[in-house]
C-alpha cells in the first residue's frame, strides 16, 4: 500500500493542463494523486511505473467495448506485465468482458503469470429483456478477477451465489444489488443530457463501488485502465463520503472524449454535490508528451 506522503503528491511523468480544486479549475497541480490520464494506455503504463510501482491495490480493465478481435488479447498479453510490476502483494485485477469473449480470456490468463494464476468469474446481471415470446431473458457479462490471494473474494458476505466452473469458482452478482445497464445509461443522461454516450456500455457506480469496497478497504489506490466516462472516479469518491475514507483513483482513456466527458462529467458530480454538503474531491488532469513516450521504449 502507498503511503500517506505519496497518495498527496501529483504524477510527475506527464503533462499537467489542469489541476480541480472541488469548485474550480487552477492552473496549477492540486495536492493528490487523483488523475485522470489522455493518452496511449501503453505508453501511460510505462510512464506510471516509476512512480507507482508496487503501489496499486486494484486494476480495472473493460474490454466490453473493444468488440470481439485478436487485437484487445494482444494488448491486454502485452499489458499484464506492467499490471503485475504496478500492483502491491495483495492486489488485484479485474477484467470485464462479455461472454463471447470470456475464454479467449481465460486461456490468456491461464499458466502464464506465475503467482497470480488464481481466478473467479463473477456473472453480472446486466440487462433483463423480454424476447418475442413473453419471456424474460437475462443478459449477462462477466468478470474475471485475478488474484495471488486464495478465497480472496469467498469470504465476504456479498456473494449471491456459488457454483462450480472448471474447477473455478463462479459468483453471481444481481442488478438488484450492483445495477444494471439501464441504471448506468441513466446515469449518463442525468449528467449529459442529449450528448450521445461515447461508449457502447457503460459501468454502474454500484458495480464498482461492490469491487472498491473489497479491494480499497478505508484506503489505497484503483487503477482503471479504460475509465469510459468515469464512474470509477465518482464510485471512489461516493465511497469516501460514506465512511470518511482515503481512497484514490487514476483513470487512463486515449479517446479525446476523456477531456468533454470523462473529466466533466467528475468535475459536474463534485460541484453538484459540493452545494448539498455531499461528494467531495479534486483530480489533476494530464496528457502523455511524446517525450514521455520515447522515454518509455527504455522500459520494454
Amino acid at each position: 500500500m502507498a503511503d500517506k506522503k505519496f497518495i498527496q503528491s501529483p504524477l510527475a511523468a506527464f503533462n499537467h493542463v489542469y489541476g480541480f480544486s472541488g469548485e474550480s479549475l487552477v492552473a496549477t497541480p492540486v495536492q493528490s494523486i487523483n488523475s485522470i490520464i489522455n493518452g496511449n494506455n501503453m505508453a501511460v503504463l510505462k510512464s506510471l511505473l516509476p512512480e507507482l510501482s508496487n503501489c496499486v491495490n486494484c486494476i480495472l480493465v473493460d474490454l466490453t467495448n473493444k468488440g470481439a478481435s485478436t487485437n484487445w488479447l494482444q494488448l491486454l498479453k502485452e499489458c499484464f506485465p506492467l499490471f503485475f510490476k504496478l500492483l502491491n502483494k495483495s492486489g488485484s485485477i479485474y477484467v470485464f468482458v462479455d461472454e463471447l469473449e470470456l475464454d479467449n480470456l481465460k486461456t490468456l490468463i491461464n499458466g502464464q503469470f506465475g503467482e497470480y494464476e488464481i481466478m473467479y468469474s463473477i456473472v453480472w446481471q446486466n440487462r433483463t429483456l423480454v424476447n418475442e415470446q413473453g419471456v424474460y431473458v437475462d443478459k449477462k457479462n462477466y468478470i474475471v478477477c485475478i488474484s495471488n490471494i486464495e478465497n480472496k473474494l469467498l469470504k465476504f458476505n456479498w456473494i449471491a451465489q456459488l457454483s462450480p466452473d472448471n474447477d473455478q469458482p463462479v459468483l453471481a452478482w444481481f442488478s438488484e444489488d450492483v445495477g444494471d445497464d439501464e441504471e448506468a445509461n441513466n446515469y449518463f443522461t442525468d449528467l449529459f443530457a442529449d450528448e450521445p454516450k461515447p461508449v457502447a456500455f457503460i459501468k454502474p457506480v454500484r458495480l464498482i463501488e461492490r469491487i472498491l469496497k473489497n479491494e480499497l478497504m478505508n484506503d489505497g489506490i484503483v487503477l482503471d485502465v479504460c475509465a469510459g466516462i468515469g464512474t470509477t472516479a465518482h464510485s471512489v469518491l461516493q465511497l469516501n463520503n460514506k465512511d470518511n475514507g482515503n481512497r484514490s483513483f487514476i483513470l487512463i482513456e486515449d479517446h479525446e472524449f476523456c477531456k468533454t466527458i470523462t473529466a466533466k462529467g467528475l468535475q459536474r458530480i463534485i460541484k453538484e454535490s459540493a452545494t448539498q454538503k455531499g461528494i467531495q474531491g479534486n483530480f489533476n488532469y494530464y496528457t502523455i508528451t511524446e517525450k514521455v513516450a520515447f522515454n518509455n521504449e527504455q522500459l520494454n
